[in-house]
């Protein structure tokens, strides 16, 4: 395969398209759990002596939360049956265990504003729909659930945060049509899609990566407006994009999946594709590219860049070489360094002294990769935690809102560049041009070919 890539002035060109001078230490805390205000505070007109203002009486202010309590649910991914579908081999161990030992460490500390917090937990099979609207139902009307933890797939979302004004903390599938449509109910610690696709596209044209080429773009159905902004960025930076083609068949059928991208593949040869870039049903482009015997360069956004590497677990030939911008250092030594992960994985081992947490990416296929499970819920713990804090005694979805938007510059596990303000509500300011190499370790993983960068808006 042919590529010249001219990382050099990446840096330069994304610092400085930066309008923020943050260097990540605002954010910056000594603990994975930063300390919020409690529900005593000292007054600020109590003079000389010091003497701290009675605490008010905490109350129920929400549904999911009362005097004592604020009630958050997980609603998880079930790993165990992607494997079972053969979609993508991914072990991130534990994840109730995760979940829990994050939550009870923050009771364990006080709670938030001396509100101890309960956790609900329940799997779904992304494969079934239903069970998504059926864990809704059962979160928002039986049990009552102040915000949802780990989030839903896709549009499954708005069951959450439109039909029942739910706070959710996630990150799957998040892009700034859904944000916007859930009225400040929707948080996630990543980068949208859409802002995504704009750092993508500005690295890419950057480093000198498709000059030249003929593009094709590949997306799914159910993020049309993905492709879409795909489409305007590469078009508007001057790139060649020969024709679009979209998945529209269900995840869970594969040989329809792979039957239809079988015909695009012909459209590609026929146009001449040098180049796809995908935004969208990764795993069918992985496959379908190979199986046709074609010889172009792959690309993928930021929003799918994780994708590739979960894929590549099964058709590692398939993803050599993949081209991506990362939102954090790659999964191994270099994200393992990071201190607020380091920090969270620190939290995990102390509760749980049996639970060998192996450094990253260096086990094998289909074994227990724990930091990476630990990465992603101690991500959305913690800015949970710092938002509900930050929103005081008189907690509700719009306090919630409020907290967030006003939290600035924050350090996350593995992102040292995270920010939030009025109209920003996806977290993650991070970004580093990579390339993946399934001999990078046991099971394969990016390399890193520009430094880290810093793109806070």
């Amino acid at each position: 395969m042919r590529r010249a890539i001219a990382i050099a002035a990446l840096t330069s060109m994304l610092a400085g398209a930066c309008t923020s001078s943050t260097d990540g230490e605002a954010g910056s805390t000594s603990t994975v759990a930063t300390e919020v205000a409690g529900p005593t505070t000292t007054s600020a007109g109590a003079g000389a002596s010091g003497t701290s203002a009675p605490s008010p009486a905490l109350t129920a202010t929400a549904r999911g939360v009362t005097a004592d309590t604020i009630t958050v649910a997980v609603a998880q991914l079930d790993l165990d049956l992607i494997r079972a579908a053969g979609l993508a081999d991914v072990n991130h161990g534990d994840y109730e265990l995760i979940w829990r030992t994050f939550v009870d460490d923050i009771n364990t500390r006080g709670g938030i504003n001396g509100r101890q917090l309960e956790l609900l937990y329940d799997t779904y099979d992304v494969l079934v729909p239903a069970e998504q609207e059926a864990l809704c139902t059962r979160f928002a009307e039986d049990e009552e659930v102040f915000a949802l933890l780990g989030g839903m797939r896709e549009d499954a979302i708005y069951c959450i945060t439109e039909q029942h004004d739910m706070v959710s903390v996630g990150n799957s599938g998040i892009n700034q049509e859904r944000i916007d449509r859930s009225n400040g109910r929707l948080v996630t610690p990543e980068t949208v899609a859409e802002r995504g696709i704009a750092t993508t596209v500005a690295a890419f044209a950057d480093a000198g990566v498709l000059e030249g080429d003929v593009i094709a773009i590949h997306g799914n159905a159910s993020s049309a407006s993905d492709t879409e902004a795909m489409e305007t960025a590469l078009t508007e930076a001057g790139f060649d994009v020969a024709l679009v083609t979209v998945t529209d068949v269900p995840a869970g059928d594969i040989q329809a999946g792979d039957e239809q991208f079988s015909a695009f593949a012909e459209r590609y040869a026929a146009e001449g594709v040098t180049a796809v870039v995908m935004v969208g049903a990764v795993t069918t482009v992985l496959d379908g590219i190979a199986a046709a015997g074609l010889d172009v360069e792959l690309y993928a956004d930021l929003a799918r860049s994780g994708e590739v590497s979960g894929a590549a677990r099964n058709r590692p030939d398939e993803a050599r070489g993949t081209i991506a911008v990362r939102p954090a250092a790659p999964e191994g030594p270099e994200q393992m360094a990071d201190p607020v992960l380091a920090e969270c994985i620190d939290v995990f081992s102390a509760a749980n002294p049996d639970v060998a947490v192996p450094e990253m990416r260096s086990v094998a296929p289909g074994e227990e990769d724990w930091a990476i499970g630990i990465r992603i819920v101690c991500q959305v713990v913690r800015l949970f935690e710092l938002a509900a804090g930050a929103a005081g005694p008189d907690l509700t979805p719009d306090t919630f809102l409020a907290a967030v938007e006003g939290l600035g510059d924050i350090e996350l596990a593995a992102q040292p560049f995270t920010s939030f303000g009025p109209g920003k509500l996806d977290g993650n300011d991070t970004a580093v041009l990579a390339e993946f190499d399934p001999d990078q370790g046991p099971s394969g993983g990016y390399r890193a070919i520009s430094d880290l960068v810093d793109t806070t808006p």
